[in-house]
């Protein structure tokens, strides 16, 4: 999809900040206000929880994480920092339908979409200079992306996600997007190391295995 990573993550910010619709399943246990969070600072902080959480109880189920999550971002925390940032509910918005009912149903997931989406993006930085679409960086950041959401959640979570990001994207950008993350997804399992993605990654750009779109073509990348 066009959306730049970068503006992918403050997207997701957006699902932990301020006041979003909750799914019926959920609406018992919630007020107006789903969660209150509204920097960086604080989802880091609800990641180092949840990896805590499943740390101290290594025998507990999926749905037991994600309850874990759901009541951490709704708990008074981070009721000391009520100021909510409209840019973040706009990017909301932005977010595909299927992105949206993804995070509220899995929000444990959600936050290892964003921090593999944020690390792509800065990894993508330092390697190139810039964040660009359709070229080798854009490539390059989306076999990131997908092969930490892997590295995170495994393969075939990150094959969800990265395809709800897709779902309302068309042409050669879906196609090469698709491609990539593809890429991405088949070259790191649970537990790969960062570095190790990032030379798969890069190989990757390197030898013409990814794909960039150039004169209205789908093409493999070149450095």
């Amino acid at each position: 999809m066009r959306k730049i990573l970068n503006i992918f993550c403050i997207s997701f910010l957006s699902i932990l900040v301020g006041t979003i619709a909750v799914t019926p399943a959920y609406a018992e246990s919630s007020s107006d206000n789903y969660v209150t969070i509204d920097t960086w600072e604080d989802v880091d902080v609800l990641i180092e929880m949840t990896d805590n959480f499943k740390l101290e109880n290594p025998d507990a189920s999926i749905e037991d994480i994600e309850n874990f999550t759901r009541e951490a971002m709704m708990s008074d925390i981070f009721a000391e920092r009520p100021e909510i940032a409209p840019l973040f509910l706009y990017q909301y918005n932005a977010l595909t339908k299927q992105e949206k009912a993804l995070a509220i149903a899995h929000p444990s997931q959600l936050l290892a979409v964003r921090d593999a989406a944020k690390t792509a993006t800065n990894e993508t930085i330092a390697l190139f200079g810039f964040n660009h679409a359709d070229d080798e960086s854009d490539a390059y950041r989306h076999i990131m992306w997908s092969a930490l959401i892997s590295s995170k959640i495994g393969q075939a979570n990150s094959n969800i996600w990265t395809t709800a990001h897709e779902s309302e994207s068309s042409g050669l950008a879906k196609e090469m997007d698709l491609y990539n993350n593809r890429l991405g997804r088949i070259n790191a399992i649970e537990g790969t190391s960062l570095s190790n993605i990032k030379y798969r990654a890069y190989q990757l750009i390197k030898t013409g295995s990814a794909r960039r779109i150039l004169g209205g073509k789908l093409v493999p990348t070149k450095l």
